[in-house]
């Protein structure tokens, strides 16, 4: 059995408030309920939620867990089948399941304000390139409204601060500016640089 740290290890403490928010995981079930071991060519992924005290086990074809999750990679090949036990938020780990699993759009599980952060994180650590653009697009598009909420964004790494900075438009920075600094400190219309953009991200 192969043991891993918490998905979000990077969000630590800031991580801890934000995934408590309740999470759009859908009405379907990720495994049949009566499954308790792995079929041929699946993994089982043990997932224990220290917020909760509880733990549920989640079963993925193991090329399609590797072709969505690159960071297990590191720990499988795949003709594996064994089982991994991850520390990480039940909630969000449904829903990354589902996203994996989903064979047509319309069954991707929807990215939402109160789960697109925790999702981030998670996603940023299992190295799931694709769904981590999606939710940096999300958050930009928003950017100003979930900062109005209760929201703490320490936990970004440098590269999803740079990412985060590169999507957000000019007039989504101005009314960010406008919400944190002083009024009249940057004049309207000044257009920030990359590192400016960047600093100002990290500042929030």
């Amino acid at each position: 059995m192969v043991t891993l740290g918490d998905v979000a290890a990077e969000g630590e403490a800031a991580e801890e408030e934000t995934m408590a928010a309740p999470l759009d995981t859908g009405s379907g079930n990720t495994t049949a309920k009566e499954q308790t071991e792995p079929k041929e060519n699946e993994v089982k992924l043990r997932v224990y939620d220290e917020g909760t005290q509880t733990e549920k086990e989640f079963f993925c074809d193991t090329k399609l867990l590797l072709a969505h999750m690159s960071y297990f990679k590191k720990y499988l090949n795949e003709s594996d089948d064994t089982d991994i036990l991850i520390h990480c938020d039940i909630y969000v780990f449904t829903w990354l399941m589902r996203y994996v699993k989903a064979q047509q759009r319309e069954d991707l599980p929807a990215l939402n304000d109160e789960n697109c952060l925790p999702v981030l994180i998670a996603s940023n650590f299992l190295e799931m390139a694709t769904l981590v653009s999606e939710c940096v697009s999300y958050i930009a598009r928003r950017f100003l409204r979930l900062l109005r909420m209760p929201t703490d964004l320490n936990f970004l790494t440098q590269d999803l601060v740079r990412q985060l900075a590169e999507e957000c438009t000019v007039e989504t920075l101005e009314d960010v500016w406008r919400e944190v600094e002083e009024p009249g400190r940057r004049p309207r219309g000044h257009k920030p640089g990359e590192r400016e953009r960047q600093d100002l991200v990290r500042q929030l």
